[in-house]
């Protein structure tokens, strides 16, 4: 007895009632369906392989790559700490106004955020139960 899904096949098995699903099968009219790969531009904070640490400041490059390797970075809380530093570093270095210094961000580095979303990351507006605390 073979039963099938529209994205993975499944086959009965002779061990029973238990059921193997194979990878995904996708057809032409399947492909033509799913949305188109969009590349992201790229941001002088992402790893590189030249310079794989986005936070040597904070830790070490060697300290990084185990955290990486076991996936115990929050790549969303590092990108946060990068944008508020950056932020600060336009503010003092730069003297841009708050609003400037925000666009600039947006522009140069994650046009991908909105520019709400910059200033809650700077500002850390939300729920304390989102961010990390020391106890």
């Amino acid at each position: 007895m073979i039963m099938s899904t529209s994205v993975f096949e499944t086959t009965h098995t002779s061990r029973g009632n238990s059921l193997a699903a194979s990878g995904p099968s996708t057809t032409s009219a399947q492909a033509a369906r799913l949305a188109p790969y969009v590349d992201l531009q790229f941001t002088p904070f992402q790893p590189s392989s030249r310079n794989p640490n986005p936070v040597p400041d904070l830790i070490s490059d060697e300290l990084y790559q185990v955290l990486r390797t076991h996936d115990l970075i929050n790549e969303k809380g590092i990108r946060d700490y990068l944008i508020r530093r950056v932020f600060r570093e336009l503010k003092e270095r730069m003297e841009l106004g708050t609003h400037e210094a925000i666009e600039r961000i947006h522009h140069q580095y994650y046009p991908y955020l909105q520019i709400d979303t910059i200033r809650k990351i700077v500002y850390r507006v939300g729920a304390p139960s989102n961010r990390k605390m020391m106890i």
